[in-house]
């Protein structure tokens, strides 16, 4: 069978099931969702794979600088000290799956997933950030908080789109011994579709703005996830030219692919669903749809690394932002990966489909590496490696997140805790009291994806400060525009480069560094509907409504947060009761007794967390489902394994 041929039969048999659920059980149906599926399949599916002609309308942005009040004959100097910056996001990349943590290994010892150097040794070459959150639990809202330096809710970004027959599908009827969806009926007719969505506006700028005023040229790889439509592209929003495809998941190659693995007997609904209603497209530059010639997580690198050659010709920095969606579901993998005999110990199924997806982004990092190597500009590329979130429960694989509890969707630790690691050999040469061996250094400062932004300014700002003519003062890159809303102060997040500079501490002289702009309590806070949470400093605390409960954790006594303060020493069982014992709680100077310093802590996080949470905005949409998610076991989202009503758990809106 065509593969033409094949998404003709899968798009008629979504449209007959569409009409039999609306006929016979008079189900409200997302027709234009169902309608774009079966558009985009029948009508105008993407064309055959096409060439990629990259830097065809590149200009010399020196320019900029000189805007800026870097001297003329400072410019030349200033382009080669300003870092070329290559970032790499992974996608529902658990914290447990690369190699070097292997925090839960099987009984007998043995690593349950795919050995990762390439991605290690960013972490080796550079600083290893051991306190690293997202921005959220989510893909949409942490995205749009590493892009802006700002907390999603304060853009109204608050859940990942969903389109309406997905949020239904997903909010089917359980058991009776099992946590219940919600279904949020009266907004299925006022939900927004995905072709209709501003998720940023044009005027809050977005990390590439911030570059190209420094010069710079940027380019977007992979996962857009953050705008759809020609409007809302990633050209829309600084970079210079884009090769992406706009939605928040997209097949791994060709449906019906025969190279590929893909659970078969193993699947998980929700697998079966993505791979039958999401395209295998990419888009360069907002052009026509088209399908790569390879496998997605090998085209994208491939493309990546034609792009780090042919820029090492051009003058100028650059910008990379390689967004893959590999680990993200659906499950498909390389037949070659699938079978290689350093997985043949991962049970077969999703486990090693999903080790041998990993296996195919680490390759890629490593090619990436290896091109800088190449083409000479190892050494002043700044390359950081992360996670969009935490790994998701329906791979079904109980280990990807530990030692912390929690999934992708929870604010469990094992929900936003996520690697992050940072090489860049000329400026750690430069900057550090002393050079940094091969062994890995710790930041032990709490970071956020909301950091990234304000580093990189701080970064480039201290660059263009040690250029400027005595005689004049140098506009930072964040407000070359006053009527633009470029300010620092719209900001959540700190720069981590003083971090990085003081790598070289001891341990215990790196836990006690701060600089004067860093919070002596770093506070960072996250929202889903009715669940919300905030670390502060060694605190964390978490409240919901569906169950009404409260967490309260000291994460320095106990970081994988099964110890609730709340409950074991005040008694303390929701957000009513904090409410209530904090309006009449004192806080004591001198000795206090266990129950009295918690006491203390607790108010002080949860009037913090209250007065955060009322300087977010409303957000741009209801979400249609709430969905439920076990803490400490697979079941509840995406998988066939059920999350029972006796099992600690959380019904979360999105």
């Amino acid at each position: 069978m065509t593969v033409r041929n094949t998404s003709v039969v899968v798009a008629v048999v979504i449209a007959a099931v569409a009409v039999a659920l609306y006929k016979f059980y008079l189900v409200k149906i997302d027709f234009q969702g169902i309608g774009n599926v079966l558009w985009y399949k029948l009508i105008e599916p993407p064309l055959p794979p096409q060439p990629v002609h990259w830097l065809q309308n590149w200009a010399d942005k020196s320019s900029h600088l000189a805007a800026l009040g870097i001297p003329t004959d400072q410019i030349e100097q200033t382009h080669k000290e300003l870092p070329n910056i290559l970032f790499i996001l992974a996608d529902d990349l658990g914290f447990n799956e690369l190699s070097d943590y292997s925090f839960a290994p099987d009984a007998l010892g043995t690593r349950l997933g795919a050995d990762t150097p390439n991605i290690n040794s960013i972490r080796y070459n550079g600083v290893n950030f051991v306190q690293s959150y997202s921005g959220h639990s989510t893909c949409t809202p942490s995205r749009a908080a590493l892009l802006t330096g700002r907390y999603s809710t304060k853009l109204g970004i608050e859940f990942t789109p969903t389109p309406p027959f997905l949020a239904r599908f997903a909010s089917r009827k359980r058991g009776a011994d099992e946590v219940q969806p919600i279904f949020h009926e009266e907004f299925f007719d006022i939900a927004p579709h995905l072709h209709n969505l501003t998720l940023i506006p044009r005027d809050k700028a977005m990390l590439a703005d911030y570059l190209d005023h420094a010069g710079y040229h940027s380019y977007f790889l992979g996962k857009w996830d953050s705008g759809y439509g020609p409007e809302r592209s990633p050209r829309k929003h600084g970079y210079d030219e884009s090769l992406c495809f706009p939605y928040g998941g997209s097949l791994y190659s060709y449906f019906g692919d025969p190279n590929l693995v893909t659970p078969g007997e193993f699947h998980a609904d929700l697998d079966w669903i993505l791979a039958a209603s999401l395209g295998f497209f990419v888009q360069h530059n907002d052009g026509p749809r088209f399908q790569p010639d390879q496998y997605m997580t090998d085209y994208l690198t491939e493309q990546g690394v034609s792009l780090i050659r042919q820029l090492a010709a051009k003058n100028g920095p650059w910008h990379i932002m390689m967004a893959y969606n590999a680990v993200h579901n659906p499950f498909q993998a390389t037949r070659e990966d699938y079978n290689a005999p350093e997985l043949a110990h991962v049970p077969a199924g999703i486990p090693r489909i999903y080790a041998a997806m990993l296996r195919a982004l680490d390759r890629g990092v490593g090619r990436l590496l290896e091109e800088l190597r190449a083409t000479k500009q190892w050494d002043n590329t700044l390359v950081i490696f992360t996670s969009d979130n935490g790994g998701a429960e329906y791979t079904g694989v109980s280990h990807i997140n530990a030692p912390f509890r929690g999934w992708k969707l929870s604010l469990f630790e094992g929900g936003v805790r996520v690697p992050f690691f940072l090489q860049w050999p000329q400026g750690m040469a430069s900057s550090s009291p002393s050079p940094l061996s091969s062994k890995e250094r710790d930041v032990h400062a709490i970071t956020s994806h909301v950091d990234v932004v304000p580093t990189f300014v701080d970064i480039i700002d201290g660059i263009l400060q040690r250029h400027a003519d005595p005689a004049q003062s140098v506009a930072s890159i964040v407000s070359p525009q006053p009527e633009h809303l470029y300010q620092m102060s719209s900001m959540d997040g700190f720069s981590f480069w003083p971090f990085v500079q003081n790598a070289t501490l001891s341990d215990e002289e790196a836990q006690a560094f701060t600089y004067p702009a860093y919070p002596a309590e770093r506070k960072l806070f996250w929202r889903s509907g009715h669940y919300k949470a905030m670390r502060m400093g060694q605190w964390k605390m978490q409240i919901a409504q569906h169950p009404h409960k409260v967490w309260f954790f000291d994460l320095h006594r106990d970081p994988t947060e099964h110890h609730n303060l709340a409950a074991t020493v005040l008694q303390l069982r929701n957000a009513d009761d904090v409410a209530a014992f904090c309006r009449h709680h004192t806080s004591r100077e001198g000795e206090a007794t266990e129950e009295e310093a918690t006491g203390d802590a607790l108010c002080h996080v949860y009037a913090t967390m209250m007065e955060e949470d009322a300087q977010q905005v409303p957000p741009l949409w209801h979400p249609l489902s709430e969905l439920p998610l076990c803490i400490d076991n697979v079941g509840g989202v995406g998988t066939t394994l059920k999350c029972l009503l006796k099992d600690e758990h959380v019904v979360i809106p999105n």
